[in-house]
Formats: C-alpha cells, structure tokens, sequence
C-alpha cells in the first residue's frame, strides 16, 4: 500500500505541475492580450509589434485548444515561444521610457511618477510568470507583485 501511495504521490505531483504550467501559460497568453489592447500602452507600440503577439498568442490559444494531454515541458515550450515575442517589446518599452528629456517631465509637462513605474513592474511580473511557468513555483509571483503594488 505504501508503494502504490508513492506511485500515486509521484503521478499527483507531476499531474500537479502540470495543470500549474497550463495555468501559467494561458494566464501570460491573456495578460499579453490585455497589454496590448490597453489604450496607454498600444500608443507606445507598433502595429507590426501588436501583430507579433496577437499571432503568438493565438498559436498558443489554439495549441492549448486542441492539446488537452500535453506535458509539462510542452507548456515551457510555448511559454518560452511567448517570451520570445513578448520580452524584447517590454524591454524596448522601458528603455524608450528612460530617454525622456528629464525624469518627471515629458515634452515640458510634469508627470506623475508613479504613473511611470507601471512599465517596470508590468516587465518584473511577466518575467517572473516566464519563471513560474516553467518551475511551477506561483507563490513568488504573488507574493512579489503584491509587495510592490502595496509600496507603491
């Protein structure tokens, strides 16, 4: 008995990781829909960059459609896939964000800086999602985000 608890032990923690992993995967799929189709952030990208994720993201809606028994390192995959598409854009974002004139001033206007802090943090926690799906630890990117969405 105690064997076959084991067995089954092992089966519920790899069943586990990667029901997390699937989670994780359609979670930055529909956070990357949701980048791009906010009104201040859509301003700041290009329309082939827009093109980009929507076709990475919809391979990967499609793939989790019809891949129901699909593993772990499948999820990775395509998680990575995303990544691929998704982190140099953010990456752009924040370095065209740090060339401005002054900080706290944008075309001789002052600007609210806490307004300006959503692009680092919106980049921190895609990154930690990447990490998280494919570890299959989400209670960092809980407990990270929150943190700073309290300090700030």
């Amino acid at each position: 008995m105690i064997r076959e608890a084991d067995k089954y032990k092992d089966e519920d923690m790899r069943h586990r990781k990667k029901v997390e992993a699937r989670n994780a995967l359609e979670m930055y799929a529909y956070d990357m829909r949701e980048f791009i189709n906010d009104p201040d952030i859509s301003s700041k990208i290009s329309s082939k960059e827009k093109a980009n994720i929507n076709n990475a993201t919809d391979l990967v809606f499609k793939w989790l459609d019809v891949n129901v028994v699909a593993e772990q390192q499948d999820f990775e995959h395509y998680s990575s896939i995303l990544s691929s598409v998704f982190d140099p854009i953010v990456i752009k974002m924040i370095k065209d964000e740090g060339h401005c004139v002054q900080e706290g001033t944008m075309v001789g206007h002052p600007v609210n800086k806490k307004k300006n802090r959503w692009l680092p943090l919106l980049a921190k926690y895609c990154f930690e999602t990447v990490y998280a799906a494919t570890t299959g630890d989400i209670t960092g990117i809980v407990s990270s985000v929150m943190i700073d969405f309290i300090k700030s």
